[in-house]
């Protein structure tokens, strides 16, 4: 019996060893899980940053489509007023 019971403590203490490596674990774990919340909160922000600025972009460009508009329709009129043009 007293290798049984040396075989018993010696799993004993195996166990004790994983589950305070499993514990260690489960902290590192923890902390990285802490700041992949943080990365993934301030991605989030940078996230609504640039739809913001898309948003603006997309309003720029409108505005500018609607101005190349209104200056060929300029140059037409300028180039049909041109001395000795006819206009009809």
């Amino acid at each position: 019996m007293v290798g049984t019971d040396a075989q018993v403590d010696s799993l004993k203490e195996d166990i004790r060893v994983v589950g305070d490596t499993v514990s260690e674990l489960l902290i590192r774990v923890a902390a990285h899980d802490r700041r992949f919340d943080q990365v993934d909160r301030r991605l989030d922000q940078v996230d609504r940053r640039l739809d913001g600025i898309d948003g603006r972009l997309d309003g720029i460009d409108g505005r500018l489509g609607g101005m190349d508009g209104t200056l060929q329709e300029i140059l037409a009129l300028v180039r049909g007023a041109q001395p000795g043009s006819r206009r009809s």
